[in-house]
């Protein structure tokens, strides 16, 4: 597999693209403006100061095989989902739809000026999972995703294995929203 695939390549593009709005609308419908005053969201720790809170992740559905290494994510992404779940109903409409071949399920904000340095998912070390990221609300600017050097902006829905090295970034002076979707490669027919 290369490190992407894109739109219409994707085996589920259509369904996704055919859900793209509702799920924009469900979000600011919950928070407009990107407004949280309450902070629900999950802090992904990227450990790079000032944007220590720029990675905001919104979990609809988490279910990683490595619980005891993620162990707090995992019991606060379950205790969200289970209150907000009501509020994202096209979100909501997809999980159920595609069940278990859907592993994890979430809302992803990058803060404007933000980025993210070379990781790898722990939610995916076997590399069974497709990553898909849905754009919502991308501004124009310097935004990317680098997967081992190949580089991507948000401009289309596309699938990636996010147990590749990859890094993030967000230039622009607005934030950046995509919904993600954990896919098994299996119910993608991808090897």
């Amino acid at each position: 597999m290369e490190n992407f695939i894109r739109g219409k390549d994707f085996k589920y593009y259509d369904m996704l693209k055919a859900a793209q709005e509702g799920l924009k609308k469900d979000f600011f419908a919950e928070y407009p403006n990107y407004e949280d005053p309450k902070g629900t969201y999950l802090i992904t720790k990227n450990g790079q100061l000032p944007y220590l809170h720029s990675w905001k992740v919104y979990p609809i559905k988490y279910t990683p095989k490595y619980y005891d290494q993620i162990k707090n994510d995992i019991e606060y992404a379950l205790k969200f989902a289970k209150l907000y779940k009501e509020k994202f109903p096209t979100a909501a409409g997809l999980i159920d739809h595609f069940g278990d071949d859907v592993n994890s399920a979430a809302y992803l904000v990058m803060e404007a000026g933000a980025w993210l340095d070379w990781h790898y998912d722990i939610e995916n070390l076997d590399g069974e999972l497709l990553c898909v990221h849905i754009p919502l609300d991308i501004p124009d600017g310097d935004l990317a995703l680098d997967v081992d050097g190949d580089i991507i902006r948000w401009e289309d829905i596309f699938a990636f294995n996010n147990q590749k090295i990859h890094r993030a970034w967000n230039k622009s002076d607005k934030h950046r929203l995509v919904f993600l979707l954990d896919f098994t490669k299996k119910s993608c027919g991808v090897t």
